[in-house]
């Protein structure tokens, strides 16, 4: 019994620490509710179910604050509030026109003539070691910037580029990191030059340590924990059932 419960602990240590060593946990937000409006602000992101006892009312998966988006276009050199819209295409956010009489501008999509950019505010975000956000394009292949930005609420100071992405397929991502984005309060999706492109219609905050990737198939490091602790359960019902069968 011994020998069996020792292998059921190795086994079940080592799925746990596993679980340690996984990605960090990915938390999906949808953004295509800010369609129809200039900014919009989603849901608590994350959080579980509330406990109380008789000195502390705690949230057992506390809440990771919120996300903000607000639509912008250069109007005359002017950046004015602009309607965010989903593009039925690829399921995710452009801007609509100021002027209808914009003959290069989209509509629905995120255009450079006139320059358009949707606004990320991630300000209100707590907890969070990592972002991934999703660029899309209708038709070809097209180019997204990604601008970090300092705001107070009268001004915003450009800091530097985050990177870009080429989409492949129709899409791409970006993932930064919380270190990357110490200093910065919004961050700008906007076109390479005359490559129109879509915001897409959700992104992921990450929470706890290691890499910050989209989930697969792949068991979630809470079902790694539980699978360790299965081992070890069966370990001890292995165990159980020789030391009766030498009874």
């Amino acid at each position: 019994m011994r020998k069996s419960l020792l292998v059921s602990a190795v086994l079940a240590s080592g799925a746990l620490l596993f679980s340690v060593g996984a990605s960090a946990i990915p938390i999906k937000v949808g953004l295509l509710g800010a369609s129809g409006g200039t900014t919009w602000t989603s849901d608590p992101i994350g959080g579980g179910p509330t406990t109380s006892s008789v000195i502390h009312t705690f949230a057992t998966d506390p809440s990771h604050g919120t996300v903000s988006l607000s639509g912008w276009e250069n109007d005359d050199g002017t950046w004015t509030p602009a309607t965010m819209i989903k593009n039925t295409d690829v399921q995710g956010l452009g801007v609509e026109c100021n002027s209808p009489l914009a003959a290069d501008c989209t509509g629905d999509q995120i255009g450079s003539n006139p320059a358009q950019l949707i606004d990320l505010d991630i300000s209100a975000l707590t907890d969070w070691t990592g972002l991934l956000i999703t660029i899309d394009s209708v038709e070809g292949t097209n180019t997204g910037n990604l601008f970090g930005a300092a705001c107070t609420p009268d001004h915003c100071e450009p800091i530097l580029p985050l990177g870009s992405c080429t989409t492949v397929n129709g899409s791409c991502t970006l993932s930064l990191t919380s270190r990357q984005l110490i200093d910065i309060t919004d961050i700008w999706i906007t076109p390479l030059e005359f490559d129109p492109i879509v915001l897409g219609g959700s992104l992921y905050v990450c929470t706890g340590p290691g890499p910050c990737v989209k989930p697969t198939g792949v068991p979630e490091p809470k079902a790694l924990g539980m699978f360790g602790l299965g081992l070890l359960l069966i370990g001890t019902l292995v165990g159980l059932r020789r030391r009766r069968l030498d009874e």
